[in-house]
């Protein structure tokens, strides 16, 4: 099963936390929830969950999930990093307002940026592919 890694941002002030990210994402998103924790980004803390999608093997309907989940949470976007394609991007109706993925600003489970994490520091389950092609480009 392709597993993702979303960060949510959950600013202070805001009605979204951290129970009801999840719940949306697992009942009206129908994602298998395998890993969370809440970490502080540069300006908000952030849900950062690995999740499957309970409908494997079709592309755009993760993506619609993911759109559907951003405009449920009132999200301008959810940032995503695909792991079996090596691959980031974000998802949501304000995703253009915000540039292209970033994987400097990109929290990891295990709270370090994406940016920092060499394919193989990664456990075996998470494994990046070592494929030069798919690579993350960072400069």
């Amino acid at each position: 099963m392709r597993k993702l890694i979303l960060n949510i941002g959950l600013p202070s002030g805001s009605t979204v936390h951290t129970g009801l990210a999840l719940h949306v994402l697992a009942t009206q998103c129908d994602f298998r929830i395998h890993e969370d924790s809440v970490l502080q980004s540069d300006t908000e803390p952030t849900l950062v969950a690995v999740v499957s999608y309970n409908r494997a093997g079709v592309l755009w309907m993760e993506h619609a999930a993911l759109a559907l989940a951003s405009r449920i949470l009132e999200r301008d976007c959810i940032a995503v990093w695909d792991v079996a394609l090596n691959k980031g991007s974000l998802i949501g109706p304000q995703a253009r307002e915000w540039g292209d993925f970033d994987p400097a600003r990109f929290l990891m489970p295990d709270g370090r940026r994406l940016s920092e994490c060499p394919a193989e520091d990664w456990p075996a389950e998470r494994q990046i592919s070592k494929n030069p092609t798919l690579g993350v480009r960072y400069g």
